[in-house]
């Protein structure tokens, strides 16, 4: 109905324009007048009469679809979408198609339904989702699946993550943000939401440690300032912290580091010097009394002191082409009591070497998943501080920064040489400053016996860390495996293939080479040197052992080796 007003100025009125719509989809095509009549005198009418029909759509896109007892021209609306209607002065004016709202769903294509299906528990689905999918591993969905977010402790890539290899020179951003796009805006709605299906993730990752990672709408969230914002998996420490076996911990003030620094070198030289005084104290108890009665009857049975020195790779003197005898080079037992000190000094070195043994395995243990506190992981991650020489302790990071992956491999395959180095400058000088022979003899071999140490605490160090570089990991959405030691870097590309080439050659020269080449020098010396030399000169390695197993240490090394190889690879 349309209604007007006689103005009393001209005495008429005009009705405006007239919208006319069919009752329900069966009354198309039927016609229809148009009549006006006065209120005041229903018997005055109009002097004709519109006639006319209501057609159907004219769009082929559109449907004719019932609304409130009118009939109206939609769009179809396609997967993801429900049809909303306008109203104008309490009427349906039109209609028009829009996403679904979170948590919702609608798979029909062509479709007028006004309502979208809910998600299930368990299920998910962003706005203008054509379906509900699985809440994935690590996440959290609600309880109506209205949005996506990490569970506290997982982590995926976000857009603007930092996703490039470290220093590969390659990058794996293009293919995370691929499957990340838009994550930390879970519930988006619009076109770009309903158009999009890269804000699902396949799963989260879980971080380690998992008060790492916040979790929440912004999938890639760390916990600053521990951990540093942008790192793969959180797995960097913020400045001002070091890791502390598996968590990252603040570094300590500047002279608490020091102090640690200092106690930790002035320890382990002195533990070495030690174990070097004690181990040939129990080399002298591996002299037999036949011998040290057929010295002392007369029995001339000479012993240069120059191969006892120039036998050690590191540590040599100038070869002195005169003789001694037994006396010569103070091997012999004055009695009793000198007797049962070096059986004790034998007994102690067996000791510390068991200790150095069991320490060097709790601190590789410690890196395991186990059912146990940070405390204990903590203690032997401080084990190994002492126990295993690396750079990556968290005294050497709060002091002088922490390295790169690849620095670190290259200093650590130095240890060996600095070990050489140092060892032969340290024999080089004793020998120079030292007149007498048979203190000379001594002190060289104290000094074969130190290299012979320090190869034996930095071997499983080396090991763990050649090993490591080829210790990938595979992420389900990144395109590229990561380094374990360090997951910015991309494996078996760029800088890191160099490494690895690399690293094989350590492998053969540190891995098989040390115990072999050792092996093979103590089969020389056994020979050239007799049981007895041989056992002053190798005193660390042979303690404990009876005479005919004199290469059981070589066992307990293998068996370290396999303890390194479980922690880098089944770690």
């Amino acid at each position: 109905r349309s209604v007007c007003s006689i103005g009393p100025a001209t005495g008429s009125c005009a009705l405006g324009p007239i919208r006319a719509s069919a009752p329900a989809i069966a009354a198309l095509g039927q016609r229809y007048r148009i009549s006006a009549q006065l209120v005041a005198a229903p018997c005055m009418t109009a002097t004709s009469t519109v006639s006319f029909a209501i057609t159907g759509c004219t769009s082929a896109a559109e449907e004719a679809v019932e609304e409130d007892n009118t009939v109206v021209c939609v769009a179809q609306c396609g997967v993801g979408q429900k049809i909303v209607s306008v109203m104008s002065g309490g009427e349906v004016e039109s209609s028009r198609c829009e996403p679904c709202e979170a948590g919702t769903v609608q798979p029909l294509e062509g479709h007028t339904r006004r309502d979208c299906d809910a998600c299930l528990i368990g299920t998910y689905a962003f706005a203008g989702e054509a379906s509900c999918l699985p809440c994935p591993a690590g996440a959290d969905c609600g309880s109506s699946g209205k949005f996506l977010h990490a569970k506290k402790g997982y982590w995926f890539p976000s857009r603007g993550s930092n996703s490039t290899g470290g220093g590969s020179g390659s990058s794996s951003e293009t293919n995370a943000t691929s499957l990340a796009a838009g994550v930390g805006v879970a519930g988006a709605s619009g076109t770009d939401a309903a158009t999009s299906t890269a804000l699902h993730v396949p799963l989260f990752y879980r971080c380690d440690p998992p008060e790492a990672c916040n979790g929440g709408p912004t999938y890639d969230s760390c916990r600053v300032p521990s951990y540093k914002q942008g790192s793969f998996l959180c797995a960097k420490c913020g400045d001002d912290y070091a890791r502390i076996g598996r968590t990252c911990e603040p570094c300590w003030p500047k002279w608490a580091l020091w102090t640690t620094l200092v106690i930790i070198i002035g320890g382990g030289i002195v533990g070495v010097v030690f174990i070097v005084k004690v181990g040939s104290a129990a080399a002298r108890s591996h002299l037999s009394d036949d011998r040290l009665s057929a010295a002392k009857s007369g029995s001339r049975r000479t012993a240069k002191v120059s191969p006892l020195a120039s036998s050690s790779s590191t540590c040599s003197y100038d070869e002195q082409e005169e003789s001694t005898d037994l006396d010569a080079v103070s091997l012999e037992r004055n009695g009793p009591a000198d007797e049962a000190l070096t059986v004790a000094a034998g007994s102690r070195t067996v000791a510390l070497k068991i200790m150095i043994t069991y320490l060097q395995t709790l601190s590789l243990a410690s890196v395991f998943r186990a059912q146990t506190s940070d405390v204990i992981r903590n203690i032997g991650a401080l084990i190994g501080g002492f126990t295993q020489p690396s750079l990556s302790f968290h005294t050497f990071v709060c002091l002088f920064g922490s390295l790169s992956v690849y620095s670190d491999f290259v200093l650590t395959m130095a240890m060996p040489v600095v070990i050489a180095v140092a060892v032969g400058m340290a024999s080089l000088v004793v020998t120079r400053l030292t007149r007498d022979a048979t203190k000379r003899a001594h002190r060289s071999m104290y000094c074969g016996q130190a290299g012979i140490i320090l190869t034996f605490l930095v071997y499983p160090v080396l090991v763990r860390t050649t090993l490591s570089m080829y210790h990938c990991k595979s992420f389900v959405g990144i395109e590229h495996s990561r380094l374990v030691s360090d997951l910015e870097v991309e494996c078996f590309v760029g800088r890191h293939a160099q490494y690895a080439g690399i690293a094989a050659i350590f492998v053969v020269l540190y891995v098989i080479g040390i115990p072999v080449g050792a092996l093979l020098l103590m089969i020389r010396d056994r020979r050239k040197l007799g049981v007895d030399m041989f056992e002053a000169k190798w005193a660390f390695v042979v303690a404990g052992y009876a005479r005919n197993l004199w290469w059981y240490e070589f066992v307990i090394l293998f068996r370290k080796v396999v303890v390194v190889v479980l922690v880098v690879f089944a770690s």
